[in-house]
């Protein structure tokens, strides 16, 4: 008895000296009660780390409250653990490329970086953004390159376009996020092992090589060939449809591209036969992934371990951001639920697999969603809201905006598409939003249009600095709980999966990286005609109210 209590007492001294001493003893704790640390972290444990872009708390009641009459709790709701900070080092109100920057490095950065730093003598700031700031940005080394390195089994499954903020902030290093065809050079010259998303108009270019600051290869290496044709030579698959990801015998390295630019919203491949057989959802590529993932990685297991290889997968609801840029309620919630989706899905998984970590959260909100709204005018509102009518809508608002375009009959297309009758007010607001300069303005007036309809509000066509949501499941990190920066969560893995010398080397390899420092605008690389609902600032026609009509 005097062994066990000393014992005991030593155990205890222990571990207060590793507090007081300001370290973090990270214990990975799974949903069976075992607790497990274990110094070859990246040989036995999987990394799921999903985002649900522009997902704040509001939208999470919102989706609730739709969902079956509010009678029962979403997938996530079960694994709440905490909340988390997210504003970059430029701004209380960070960008996706910022945020995920914090996600994949662990450290703040300047809003529109991808996997880069502020210069030293910026001030926190990106390169052209103020007197004297011309260094080069300082590319981070990422989580998902450490684990790549560390020879885990390594994907990226998107609804957006592959090079877009969030996805190419853990694979890429740009100093602005607009140069979407540089984000794209690079990733034809990783060694990823699964990407799935959009953003073929990238892929489809022939490479230039003498346009290219950061591969700097000598010019003629990839004369006539496209990033598809490079990629296919270094031995990838490629693949284009819904059907070629379900009946094909898959095999890694894979690059399946389902769209020019981001896939479709979930509410038009619901009413669309034509979508619904060419364009997979989230969960149904996530699906597959994991399967992909177990079965090849029984036959390359690079650590020699029974089972298959670990594997480090990013998973985006990229779309539920984009839908709230564009105050498009309907198609916010078909977008967070095939998240939630999704989020069974890798549940299953992990019952089957409980040796796997899954993290979930939100690189921001977007849209500063309000469930309830006032009219204006004085008068005081009515304590209810609408959401059956979320359900009649049968498009996203940019198809709306599309068929207006083509019929010229605003008040047909929205009886038809959302099951509304406009009025003279209503149909002067979407006006003006056709009419103006940013091409954003016309699906958002429809989106405030039906909002006012629904009883919801939206405060801005862009991100809030509200604390976002965090999730966890399947093993779990017993010290991520509370109010948290999002930058723990990196790190936080980086110290159990051994991956800081690793992102310190990888740093120290790209440290003489150059970018292009000038900051394009929104327009930069945009196809003619292309709607792209971003972060970029918008400045709003003239007279026109977000929430409440004039």
């Amino acid at each position: 008895k005097t062994l066990i209590v000393s014992g005991f007492f030593v155990f205890v001294v222990a571990i207060l000296s590793v507090m007081i001493a300001g370290l973090t003893l990270f214990i990975i704790d799974d949903d069976d009660g075992d607790d497990n640390n274990n110094n070859s972290a990246h040989q036995t444990y999987n990394i799921i780390f999903m985002i649900s872009d522009g997902f704040g708390p509001a939208s999470e009641t919102f989706a609730r409250q739709i969902n079956e009459n509010n009678s029962n709790f979403l997938s996530l709701d079960e694994f709440l653990v905490g909340t988390a900070r997210t504003h970059s080092s430029s701004s209380l109100i960070t960008d996706s490329a910022a945020s995920a920057t914090a996600l994949s490095c662990g450290i703040k950065t300047y809003n529109d970086a991808v996997g880069v730093l502020p210069a030293k003598d910026a001030g926190g700031l990106g390169p052209d953004e103020g007197e004297g700031r011309t260094s080069q940005p300082r590319p981070c080394g990422t989580i998902m390159e450490a684990a790549n390195r560390l020879n885990m089994t390594t994907g990226a499954v998107v609804t957006s376009r592959l090079t877009h903020a969030t996805p190419a902030s853990f694979t890429t290093h740009m100093s602005w996020r607009n140069y979407e065809q540089l984000i794209a050079n690079q990733l034809a010259f990783q060694d990823y092992d699964l990407l799935f998303g959009g953003a073929y108009k990238y892929f489809k270019t022939v490479f230039n090589d003498t346009d290219d600051p950061f591969l700097n290869f000598p010019p003629g290496t990839y004369d006539n060939k496209t990033l598809v044709d490079i990629m296919m030579d270094r031995g990838y698959e490629f693949i284009r449809t819904k059907e070629e990801l379900f009946n094909n015998d898959i095999t890694l390295p894979i690059l399946g591209i389902f769209a020019e630019s981001h896939l479709n919203y979930e509410i038009d491949k619901l009413y669309n036969d034509t979508l619904t057989k060419t364009e997979p959802t989230l969960p149904e590529m996530v699906k597959k992934t994991l399967e992909i993932l177990v079965d090849e990685g029984k036959n390359k297991n690079k650590h020699g371990n029974d089972g298959y290889n670990p594997f480090f997968l990013l998973i985006e609801g990229s779309r539920i951001d984009m839908a709230a840029h564009s105050h498009d309620g309907g198609s916010h919630y078909y977008e967070i639920m095939a998240y939630q989706e999704t989020v069974s899905l890798v549940k299953n998984f992990v019952k089957d697999n409980p040796n796997t970590i899954v993290i979930s959260t939100s690189d921001h909100s977007t849209g500063g969603l309000t469930i309830g709204r006032g009219y204006g005018n004085f008068t005081y509102p009515l304590y209810e809201w609408n959401p059956k009518q979320i359900l009649k809508q049968r498009a996203s608002v940019q198809r709306m905006s599309d068929y207006i375009t083509k019929t010229g009959n605003i008040t047909e297309v929205l009886m038809e598409y959302a099951d509304i009758i406009p009025t003279q007010e209503d149909i002067d607001l979407i006006n003006r939003g056709e009419n103006s300069n940013d091409d954003r303005f016309f699906p958002l007036s429809i989106g405030d249009v039906l909002a006012e309809k629904i009883g919801i509000g939206f405060t801005t066509p862009g991100h809030t600095a509200v604390d976002v949501n965090v999730y966890q499941f399947g093993q779990r990190i017993q010290n991520i709980s509370q109010v948290i920066d999002n930058t723990f969560l990196p790190n936080t893995l980086s110290d159990i999966f051994n991956f800081g010398p690793i992102m310190e080397e990888i740093t120290n390899e790209l440290s003489n990286s150059t970018f292009p420092l000038e900051k394009p605008d929104s327009n930069y690389d945009k196809t003619p005609g292309e709607y792209d609902d971003d972060d970029q600032p918008y400045t709003p026609p003239e007279k026109y109210k977000y929430f409440v009509h004039d």
